[in-house]
């Protein structure tokens, strides 16, 4: 009985290991920079508004993956409100504004 037991215990564990382990997917998030002047720069291209979207697509960006824009101390609030927007109803909705110091993350619904 003890070893139809250990032996249940023991199989439990394995499954349960097999279970919790996961593959991790490729975690490189785009990085979009805004420099002083409020131009968005995409692999060091320049992007033009109305266009971010079709960029990252064809760049590979997935809609569900987190984007990361790099903002200078100082910015614009309305330029960056316009970008949001943009990326919202594109469907990219994991939108981080970073600067040098800070970090605000905001997960934008439909």
């Amino acid at each position: 009985m003890r070893t139809i037991l250990f032996s249940f215990l023991l199989m439990t564990a394995w499954i349960t290991g097999c279970a919790v382990s996961t593959v991790v997917e490729d975690t490189r998030t785009p990085v979009i920079e805004m420099n002083r002047f409020g131009d968005l720069l995409f692999h060091g291209e320049k992007l033009e508004p109305g266009k971010i979207c079709k960029t990252l697509q064809r760049a590979g960006v997935r809609k569900g993956q987190e984007i990361n824009i790099r903002i200078p101390q100082k910015a614009d609030r309305q330029a960056m409100g316009h970008i949001a927007g943009e990326l919202n109803k594109g469907g990219f909705t994991r939108i981080v504004f970073t600067t040098n110091r800070t970090a605000s993350s905001s997960k934008l619904g439909r």
